[in-house]
């Protein structure tokens, strides 16, 4: 253990030393190195006590020593510091006299070049040599503005006055020199570089000066002009404008041969020559409309004096590549924006010709390419260069309601169009057919061109939109003209298929009705069905078919789907049509002495067959869309979702004319399972369809089993089912069923079935769920039976 540290314990040392048996035989060893270290110990802690008590000695003469030192190098830094500034004060002031007397200098040079570029000035426009002068006279403008804040000064306000009175005296001399130019040239002595590179110089320094010269020569050259073409003369009258248009151009042409040259391109003085011609001739044109105007308004004067004015701007515009509008935005034909309407009667009697030409004209197209009639396109490049010609006419305020007048004017026209051209190409109802393919193609262009009149006419629409403020003005200028085109679309499609298609089906349904159905084959399929298959869908001779005709020439590939939807649901209505006219009861109903043309156990054998015709039904509808040209099946998908909807309902209906009468529960498990349908005229009409004899006792079993399923089935709708295709025959089955004269089945038919005559507007109705009370009853009943009743078909009288 360190025996220097102050928490020694001398013990443990001890311990150690004395460890040993033999550890007392050293200890006098022991004792007298204990005591010399003892007496070590004395004689440093003796040293460092005297040490420390010993005074600080000359410390504090060098303290002092110190404190003057640092004293006399102050004073030493003061006195330096005095001694500097004496040094450097007379050489700041000889700065600021070198910078007084620099400016000095440059001052009275100045002065100086002002003189000498005055005294030379004088001497060139003594002897009108503005070329050489230009260049003092540059230096003695800029100068003389530097020394308008010496004017105190009497020589230098003398000097300023001169230079002024100068300046008045180049820019007068300037003056006569254009006067000299445009009054009398031979006469002139100056060339052009003398107005080009010096007259015009010297004025560039004064804008004042220049534009006054430029306006002056500008109402020189258009002096005559004013004169000769007054408002109050007959020169200036709108029949002599385009005689104004043509002196213009003469004077133009010869300002740019004779006096174009004596100017610097900068200027650009023809187009502010004609800008000025623009400003006043559009000013006098004005007068000359308002007083016209007040009087029988001429529609050939107007029009001859806006299709000068049309001209000459077009003339400008190409004559200076459309720059003018840098200088000017004005423009003389819209001063002819208020009285536009009798441009657009002009447009009238040129559309009315157009028209006659267009009936004049072959209807077919061209080319290969196109499916349009070609004067639509020609209606339509017509009606692009009016609206152009209308836009540059009005460029203000009344610019909304001329255009909604042109929307007018080409909605009129389109119509008008409609009307002669295209409404013709339709084959009128009672007319002869007697070349199918002629009546086709035409019927098929007549789509065509209607669809794109009408796309055309809508991007008209958006095109005079972006120019007006309120779109609603535009779209409904356009809304009649659209809305005929479309009629003529539909009607079009319409035509196709009840004056082409259907005549070409009704040899298979007259198969249809034609065939002992009381043998059903049962295993294959029916031969009016092969025969369906051959006319529109036959698997050689594709391009011959007759749909095929129809769908492959399309302008768009909207109306090749609109035509599919359209022949599928054709052949699913006259299909049913067949159908129930095979199996309706004949009358009068309710009589037991009435025969049914077939038995329940033939028409289950019927709908059997018919279920197998189905199929092949809805391969045939899915194989229209085959063999199209590339772009025509993009829907096909959207198609065949459409055939399984009309399919399927068919498979359902004949479903449930093959469902077996074996019990009234087993019989409405199945047919709420087919189609969920609680409507009471359905269920009736086809329970008579299945052939069910005029047994009222039997009817009521099966009625009683009905309600009580009705009750039970919130899901179930009540709408007609299949027979919405054919609304018809419900309509005549109802009537048939009210007219029964036996008192037991006309009660059954009233208060059971509720079924109401469609004269009174309504349809038949399902009545309410026995369990609920009397009052609620009447009120689910009155509802269900509104609901019901409301519909297109009920409401129809007869």
């Amino acid at each position: 253990m360190n025996c220097d540290k102050p928490d020694y314990d001398p013990l443990e040392d001890l311990v150690t030393i004395l460890s040993g048996i033999d550890s007392l035989d050293h200890l006098d060893k022991l004792l007298v190195a204990t005591r010399e270290h003892k007496l070590q110990l004395h004689e440093e802690v003796k040293a460092e006590k005297e040490v420390a008590d010993s005074p600080l000695g000359n410390a504090g003469d060098e303290l002092d020593q110190l404190i003057h030192k640092v004293e006399r190098t102050q004073l030493l830094s003061k006195s330096t510091e005095s001694t500097i500034s004496d040094l450097t004060k007379d050489i700041a002031y000889l700065d600021t006299v070198k910078k007084n007397l620099t400016h000095s200098m440059t001052w009275f040079q100045n002065l100086n070049d002002l003189s000498d570029s005055y005294c030379q000035c004088k001497h060139y426009l003594e002897q009108q040599n503005f070329k050489e002068m230009s260049a003092p006279y540059a230096v003695m403008t800029s100068l003389s503005d530097m020394f308008q804040g010496y004017k105190s000064v009497t020589e230098i306000n003398n000097l300023l006055e001169r230079i002024r009175a100068l300046e008045e005296d180049t820019i007068h001399s300037i003056k006569q020199l254009y006067r000299k130019l445009f009054e009398s040239k031979e006469a002139l002595n100056a060339n052009e570089v003398t107005f080009k590179e010096g007259a015009c110089v010297l004025l560039e320094s004064n804008p004042a000066a220049k534009f006054e010269i430029i306006n002056w020569s500008l109402d020189k050259i258009l002096g005559e002009i004013r004169e000769i073409f007054q408002v109050d003369d007959e020169a200036g009258s709108l029949e002599n404008i385009s005689r104004r248009y043509l002196f213009f151009k003469r004077v133009l042409n010869n300002f740019q041969t004779n006096f174009a040259s004596y100017f610097p391109a900068s200027w650009e003085m023809p187009l502010r020559l004609t800008s000025m011609f623009f400003i006043f001739t559009k000013h006098d044109i004005q007068i000359l409309l308002d007083r016209e105007m007040k009087k029988t308004p001429s529609l050939e004067l107007f029009m001859e004096a806006l299709q000068a004015t049309v001209d000459f701007e077009k003339y400008i515009g190409i004559k200076f590549s459309n720059k003018l509008s840098t200088i000017t935005q004005e423009k003389i034909s819209t001063c002819f924006e208020p009285h536009l309407s009798l441009w657009l009667s002009h447009h009238d009697q040129v559309m009315n010709s157009k028209m006659l030409t267009y009936m004049s004209e072959p209807k077919l197209p061209n080319t290969a390419n196109s499916h349009v009639v070609p004067s639509s396109a020609a209606l339509f490049r017509t009606y692009r260069q009016i609206l152009s010609q209308t836009l540059e006419l009005t460029d203000g305020d009344g610019r909304t309601a001329v255009l909604s007048d042109l929307a007018g004017f080409f909605s009129k026209w389109l119509i008008e169009y409609s009307n002669k051209i295209l409404q013709p190409l339709l084959l009128p109802e009672n007319a002869r057919m007697e070349e199918k393919d002629e009546v086709i193609q035409y019927t098929i262009l007549m789509i065509n061109t209607a669809d794109y009149c009408s796309i055309t006419a809508g991007q008209l629409e958006e095109k005079l939109q972006e120019y007006v403020e309120s779109n609603d003005t535009i779209a409904k200028q356009f809304d009649k003209a659209k809305s005929r085109f479309g009629l003529l679309v539909s009607q079009g499609l319409q035509f196709l298929l009840t004056h082409i298609l259907s005549p070409e089906l009704r040899f298979a349904w007259r198969e249809f009705s034609n065939y002992d159905w009381r043998y059903p084959i049962g295993e294959d399929y029916s031969r009016y069905i092969v025969t369906l298959k051959q006319i529109l869908a036959p698997e050689d001779g594709q391009s011959d078919c007759l749909v095929h005709k129809l769908l492959s020439h399309f302008n768009r590939d909207v109306f090749v789907w609109n035509l599919l939807d359209r022949i599928t649901e054709l052949v699913t209505t006259e299909f049913l049509r067949c159908i129930t006219k095979l199996l309706v009861p004949k009358e009068p109903f309710g009589n037991m002495k009435s025969r049914r043309q077939f038995t329940v156990t033939q028409v289950m054998g019927i709908g059997e067959q018919l279920l197998i015709d189905c199929q092949l039904l809805e391969r045939i509808l899915k194989k229209l869309p085959e063999g199209l040209p590339d772009g025509k099946t993009t829907q096909s998908n959207r198609i065949n979702r459409h055939i399984d909807t009309n399919i399927g309902q068919l498979s359902a209906f004949c479903k449930l004319l093959a469902l077996p009468l074996d019990t009234p529960a087993s019989y409405h498990d199945k047919y709420f399972t087919i189609i969920n349908n609680k409507n009471h005229a359905v269920w009736a009409l086809v329970f008579a369809l299945k052939g069910m004899p005029w047994d009222i006792t039997e009817w009521k079993t099966y009625w009683e089993e009905f309600k009580a399923r009705e009750a039970s089935a919130t899901e179930s709708s009540i709408d007609l089912f299949i027979f919405h295709r054919d609304e018809s025959t419900v309509r005549h089955f109802v009537a048939s069923m009210l007219k029964v004269v036996d008192p037991s089945w006309k009660a059954f038919a009233v208060e059971e079935l509720r079924l109401v005559s469609s004269r009174s507007g309504s349809r038949p109705s399902t009545p309410p769920p026995s369990n609920i009370g009397p009052a609620r009853n009447k009120s689910i009943n009155e509802n269900l039976k509104n609901l019901v009743s409301n519909t297109r078909f009920f409401n129809r009288g007869g």
